[in-house]
């Protein structure tokens, strides 16, 4: 007889919140007028985040999918990708992105309808934005039976590798063929009967599918692994030590390498273990901390040898996501924390980005039994140095403009949380570190300092992102040399050269004085001249010259002091090009 697939909904209750160091506050992702839950997501190599969700928005379960390019702020309109046909009713999906091709996304989910479970298929060839018609992969019209639970790959020779399970004799099938779905393989058994929860990742030369199985009547985690894409399949192994106690709920993912690491759920803890390319498969460790309540649902990610986990934990009724990490590849790790959600929360996903981490999972605002899919970002990187400068002062130039003015590049690190403002001091110590305090807000990305005596002065920047990650300090060196009142490296014609017959002049005085302007073409000939008062501080004018023919010419500036009749003279070329 045919299993059919049933597909669950949980009722949440409203969050109270609880910050954790690193992570950014809960943000409500989805809106859906009656109830969504969390899908997969995944993030392009270009940080575009994907994002799948089964919504009932119109009266029966629907996959929609939403992205975000990487610095945007808002998630794009929900679009349909399953079937809206009659009382088709969608459930478990998954979504991949391809991390040699920045377009490439994939997604696979299930469809049930009258008594036929089946799994279809579509991809994107740019990063989300237009979608391929649905192909039937894995069901009875494919002789492959009832079909659920898939999971899929694609590997750097653009084959896809999918795995599902069979809903009549619960057993995990094997696909592959080309990333266009259309010509699949024969349908492979890769597990004994009564498998469930069937997953494959990718490693840099390695397939692996796991699943959780019934061994002497305890489910155990087992895997089998494949080195040759898929063609030949190892006998299946056991991950974990114990036997008499149900491990279930998988999750398993590759580094950049052979290296894989596999949490699940074992006795009410989360249990992990890593099988090392070179070491083998290493013993399995506890990494829950909290004294009481059920842990279930694990998720996992890698970032080089920072590893982090999510769990849904069950204290009483009480109800959290929560998530521990390890900075040595899984060896050690710390106490877990939580977001604090009050009752029923599930379905946490994690995705790597560039070094930071996204979590998704399901909860209900209002406990009204609409849940809908929420985020929090990881961000424990702090923003790049910033790279300072001023058109006034160049770096470590000697100038006697004593009133520079100094902007810096606003920027955070890649797929971080945003830069929350600026710690600055201007001081005549080359090394000073800023330290935490933010004197200037994330917008204000400029400075200036007046009066300055003769002297050698550096500007420190440090950026500060909005949980606090401090960045690397910038320094940056000027020299003020105020024996000329009338600096000839603070003179300087813009543009240049000039094409649309307006010259425009800049000077620093640091004397009022009067100020007379000659011109004289390539042959030493005057064209005309003007006398003006300049002020202390930076001075400007515009001189028409529209009719003036293509070629060399030269400004001359003469300053003379009011307060003591001191003169100074600066000449300077600049070009007219029509």
């Amino acid at each position: 007889m045919a299993k059919k697939f049933i597909f669950l909904f949980i009722l949440l209750i409203p969050s109270t919140g609880l910050a954790i160091p690193d992570w950014s506050p809960e943000e409500q992702l989805t809106n859906s007028s009656e109830w969504t839950y969390n899908g997969d997501e995944a993030v392009g190599p270009d940080g575009t985040l994907h994002m799948l969700s089964c919504d009932n928005r119109t009266g029966l379960p629907i996959i929609y999918y939403q992205r975000k390019a990487d610095g945007e702020q808002s998630w794009s309109s929900p679009a349909v990708l399953s079937s809206e046909a009659g009382s088709v009713q969608a459930g478990i999906s998954a979504i991949y992105a391809d991390p040699e091709e920045d377009k490439n996304i994939y997604v696979v989910w299930e469809e049930y309808f009258g008594g036929d479970a089946r799994i279809y298929f579509r991809y994107s060839q740019d990063a989300g934005l237009t979608w391929s018609s649905s192909v039937l992969v894995a069901g009875a019209a494919t002789g492959a039976s009832q079909a659920g639970h898939p999971d899929l790959v694609v590997d750097s020779g653009h084959t896809m590798h999918l795995v599902w399970q069979d809903g009549t004799t619960d057993q995990v099938m094997y696909r592959q063929g080309p990333a266009d779905g259309l010509t699949l393989s024969t349908p492979v058994i890769l597990s004994g009967t009564g498998a469930s929860h069937p997953g494959i990742a990718r490693g840099s030369s390695k397939l692996v599918v796991f699943w959780q199985e019934p061994v002497a009547g305890f489910e155990q985690i087992k895997y089998k692994e494949s080195g040759n894409g898929g063609g030949d399949w190892s006998n299946p192994r056991i991950l974990g030590t114990a036997q008499s106690s149900h491990c279930i709920e998988p999750s398993l993912v590759f580094d950049g390498q052979n290296n894989f690491y596999a949490v699940w759920s074992r006795e009410n803890a989360i249990t992990f273990q890593k099988a090392d390319a070179s070491l083998g498969v290493l013993p399995p460790l506890i990494i829950s901390t909290s004294a009481a309540g059920s842990c279930s649902q694990p998720a996992i990610v890698v970032q080089d040898s920072k590893i982090t986990v999510a769990w849904v934990y069950n204290n009483a009724g009480h109800w959290q996501i929560r998530v521990n990490a390890s900075s040595d590849g899984g060896s050690t790790w710390g106490e877990d924390a939580g977001f604090d959600s009050g009752a029923s929360v599930s379905r946490p996903r994690l995705a790597e980005d560039r070094g930071n981490v996204h979590l998704f999972y399901d909860f209900d605002l209002t406990g009204g039994g609409q849940e809908q899919v929420w985020h929090a970002l990881r961000d424990d990187t702090g923003p790049p140095v910033p790279q300072i400068s001023s058109v006034s002062h160049p770096d470590q130039h000697r100038s006697g403009n004593n009133w520079p003015i100094f902007t810096w590049t606003k920027e955070d690190n890649p797929g971080g949380i945003g830069v929350q403002g600026y710690a600055v001091v201007f001081d005549g110590q080359p090394d000073t570190d800023p330290g935490d305090i933010i004197i200037h807000a994330a917008q204000e990305n400029a400075a200036e300092f007046s009066g300055l005596e003769n002297g050698i002065y550096y500007l420190h920047v440090k950026a500060v992102d909005i949980l606090n990650n401090l960045g690397s300090v910038a320094h940056y060196t000027i020299n003020i040399d105020r024996n000329s009142f009338f600096p000839g490296d603070q003179v300087w014609a813009a543009p240049s050269p000039v094409r649309d017959g307006k010259l425009n002049l800049r000077f620093f005085l640091s004397r009022m004085s009067e100020i007379k302007l000659e011109f004289f073409d390539a042959a030493g000939r005057k064209l005309g001249s003007q006398t003006l008062a300049g002020d202390i501080g930076i001075n400007q004018l515009c001189r028409d010259i529209h009719d003036w023919v293509n070629g060399t010419f030269f400004y001359r500036l003469t300053a003379r002091a009011y307060d003591n009749g001191q003169e100074a003279v600066v000449t300077k070329p600049f070009v007219v090009l029509r």
